[in-house]
């Protein structure tokens, strides 16, 4: 997901990684993301990303990303 120009796109309007981007999207979903970190950096960069603010036009961008392919998949998740 984070190879798609579209989520490069937003993460650079906003001047964060495409990882805050997709965190502060599944936030905006009502999902509460637990996001693996290696290390002390990506735990700071996992926090940062609740200071990352979508316009509705970053959502629509990204819920247009024609990508199915997920991790889990649960029935009751907002995007099904």
């Amino acid at each position: 997901m984070f190879d798609q120009p579209e989520m490069q796109a937003v993460a650079e309007k906003h001047g964060v990684t495409e990882a805050q981007v997709s965190l502060a999207w599944a936030r905006e979903k009502g999902v509460t993301a637990i996001p693996k970190a290696t290390g002390e950096d990506h735990i700071e960069d996992n926090l940062a990303s609740l200071t990352v603010e979508l316009d509705q036009d970053d959502i629509d961008t990204i819920d247009a990303i024609d990508e199915t392919s997920r991790e889990v998949d649960p029935d009751f998740g907002p995007w099904n």
